[in-house]
């Protein structure tokens, strides 16, 4: 077992030493006879209250996906609340980010968007998200039913190629 393995062991053993139900009510998703059910991405999730596996659109969570929900879920304030205001995470209180922050650009997300806007809000509306202004196409997405975040598109020109900035909601560390 690898170290990744043994943190995602650990995160699973500690989830099912809470209160299931209790934690559901503060996250504001509804748990099931034997499973938690919320969306995180836009996708399906189901956690089981018996063995804490987590499935994400119906196949086996990633580490990353697995920890995030974990930690989503256990480690969360009480009273946590979006401030609707965004910023670069480098930005966030008590984060350290060396270099300018996270932002796409080139051949990556940002070039594939520009080829399909469309697509793009579809996706973003299937994590309940809407537009907003502030570029050529800015959108609010909720990557967990309590938490959003904003993804602000600016289009390639002479200059730069096209770029998705990455903005977290100011209160994401509470969550």
């Amino acid at each position: 077992m690898d170290n990744y393995e043994k943190m995602q062991e650990a995160a699973r053993c500690r989830f099912l030493e809470y209160d299931c139900d209790a934690l559901c009510r503060r996250v504001g998703v509804t748990a099931g006879g034997s499973s938690v059910c919320t969306r995180f991405l836009g996708q399906p999730v189901e956690i089981s209250r018996r063995t804490g596996e987590i499935t994400v659109g119906g196949a086996k969570a990633s580490f990353s996906q697995a920890l995030t929900l974990y930690d989503w879920l256990c480690d969360g304030q009480k009273d946590a609340k979006p401030a609707f205001r965004f910023c670069k995470i480098s930005s966030l209180p008590g984060v350290y980010v060396s270099g300018s922050g996270l932002g796409i650009s080139g051949d990556s997300v940002a070039s594939l968007i520009e080829g399909n806007r469309e697509g793009f809000l579809e996706q973003c509306r299937q994590m309940n998200g809407w537009e907003v202004t502030g570029a050529d196409l800015a959108v609010v997405i909720w990557p967990l039913p309590d938490l959003p975040m904003m993804l602000k598109f600016y289009g390639a020109d002479e200059e730069f190629p096209a770029t998705l900035a990455l903005l977290w909601d100011e209160n994401t560390l509470r969550f």
